[in-house]
């Protein structure tokens, strides 16, 4: 019996990579560097950026990465120091937000230091595009890309 797209969706990652042996290739989105601006006043700095998923394959995400820089120019500071980027995912074509609203950069993206890996895949279906959102709670400017890691799901 033919597993369909939206049981293989629900399996946990490495029962969804078992049921697709062979039909599956490890991939990366990134999402363009994109420079935030500063609070102004009450509001927040916000830019939008797209991660447009390929028409050959769906996409299974399974962990989340990025880096964020301070845009300063003679002051070296620490990240802990400043508030960090909040960040936004929405799958365009569904209205679907991968969060209630916009996350503190280390909830989604963790340390930098390896990727957030999600609890549950997220399915982003083949041509789809996801509409990231970056607010920055600063009176500092950042540059902001994000990387979603998972695999291409071939079927």
């Amino acid at each position: 019996m033919a597993t369909s797209l939206l049981d293989i969706s629900r399996l946990p990652d490495r029962a969804i990579k078992e049921s697709v042996r062979g039909r599956n290739k490890t991939f990366f989105y990134t999402s363009a560097p994109v420079t935030v601006a500063v609070i102004s006043g009450t509001v927040l700095g916000r830019v939008q950026t797209r991660i447009n998923i390929d028409g050959d394959a769906h996409f299974i995400c399974t962990a989340i990465s990025g880096e964020y820089l301070i845009q300063a120019t003679s002051l070296k500071t620490l990240p802990q120091l400043q508030a960090e980027p909040e960040v936004q995912l929405q799958e365009e074509g569904t209205g679907y937000l991968l969060f209630d609203r916009e996350l503190r950069w280390n909830l989604i993206v963790g340390s930098g230091q390896r990727a957030a890996v999600l609890a549950m895949p997220y399915l982003f279906r083949s041509r789809s595009t996801v509409l990231v959102t970056f607010q920055n709670p600063e009176t500092v400017a950042y540059t902001c890309s994000i990387t979603l890691s998972g695999y291409k799901l071939y079927l």
